[in-house]
């Protein structure tokens, strides 16, 4: 039973789906250019999901949710699996592990600005968004693209592995929370002690990671790694705000020393179809360094929708020249700006 559902899922992602949905009793629902369909003819039994479960290493009777990168019986190919319960039925959400890695420049991101970031010898770099933004794909181009053009061992963290990434000039090692790790944290201690030129932190949730990475900043390594925030500024607060309120002041010093840049992504829905990232890139100079240090958080806001450079670029302007473009529809950027008379204003080309 667990192989005809094994069989069904790959062949929703080999027709381009992003993400597979699967529950006992329902139809078999998946994510293609970021809209949800469902294949209605696809029912999946509580005896299928059962199964499931059990091959992907979880127990049905007792397990609440759990995380896995599971190997398909037939291709070899890998997804990710996370099975969990909604109103105590056995559910899974499901996602390829990719081996074919896009280009910064093809996944229509600033690769200009983002690639000598990943190419400096030490410091800090944060991907941000919201869960399914496309920061574990960006991110996955940034270190293949750097492994083409240097020699250095990536060390990754990652919960799970989305992307199996391919040594080149440089080497990698991935790690997997569960199978090869624990967690973040003592992950992030022990690769102090592998030796690694740049260490990939698969999120940044705690104030334990948020210490030791940037501690491994200061220590010579270069640091990159995600955060769950609506844009670059909040990114800088989320990061503070793990932080004792004793001990806030001392690591705004360190993050506006350490901090290479952050770019916050959101992925929307074009008119040709397919999906977009939307971006918000703030690239630390010595202003930036002073107002972080200073806690000048609305003048850094002030500055990303003033200065429109390459490397300091609002929301707000990304959706301009998207929607300008006709990539996507005015509606779709009234809608995302977090102040639509703002955008309306730019459009009318008041500034």
């Amino acid at each position: 039973m667990s192989h005809s559902i094994e069989q069904l899922i790959e062949t929703f992602f080999e027709q381009g789906c992003s993400d597979v949905f699967i529950e006992s009793g329902k139809p078999l629902r998946y994510r293609l250019n970021g809209g949800i369909g469902s294949a209605d003819d696809t029912v999946i039994s509580a005896e299928q999901m059962v199964d499931f479960w059990k091959m992907c290493g979880g127990d049905p009777d007792s397990s609440q949710e759990y995380d896995k990168r599971h190997q398909l019986s037939d291709s070899g190919s890998f997804v990710r699996v996370n099975l969990y319960r909604t109103l105590g039925s056995h559910a899974a959400a499901l996602r390829p592990v990719s081996t074919d890695i896009p280009d910064l420049d093809t996944l229509g991101l600033p690769a200009h600005t983002l690639m000598p970031w990943f190419m400096r010898e030490s410091g800090l770099i944060l991907v941000t968004g919201a869960a399914g933004a496309g920061k574990s794909t960006t991110l996955a181009a940034a270190l293949q693209g750097v492994a083409a053009a240097k020699s250095a061992h990536i060390l990754t963290i990652e919960d799970p592995i989305e992307y199996l990434l391919k040594d080149d000039k440089s080497f990698f090692s991935q790690r997997e929370l569960g199978s090869d790790t624990d967690d973040f944290a003592s992950a992030l201690r022990a690769s102090l002690r592998q030796n690694p030129d740049i260490i990939f932190v698969g999120e940044i949730r705690d104030e334990e990671t948020a210490n030791i990475a940037l501690r491994a900043a200061e220590s010579g390594h270069l640091v990159v790694s995600t955060l769950h925030s609506s844009g670059t500024i909040e990114a800088i607060e989320r990061l503070t705000l793990l932080f004792k309120e004793s001990q806030r002041e001392g690591v705004r010093k360190i993050l506006s020393q350490q901090l290479i840049g952050i770019c916050f992504q959101e992925l929307l829905a074009t008119t040709h179809g397919g999906v977009m990232p939307i971006i918000e890139v703030l690239q630390n100079d010595s202003i930036v360094q002073k107002w972080i240090n200073e806690q000048r958080y609305e003048d850094l806001s002030e500055l990303l929708e003033r200065e429109n450079s390459p490397t300091n670029v609002s929301f707000l302007r990304s959706l301009v020249a998207a929607s300008s473009a006709g990539f996507i529809t005015q509606e779709q950027a009234q809608m995302y700006a977090k102040n639509p008379h703002d955008y309306n204003r730019i459009m009318s080309g008041f500034e």
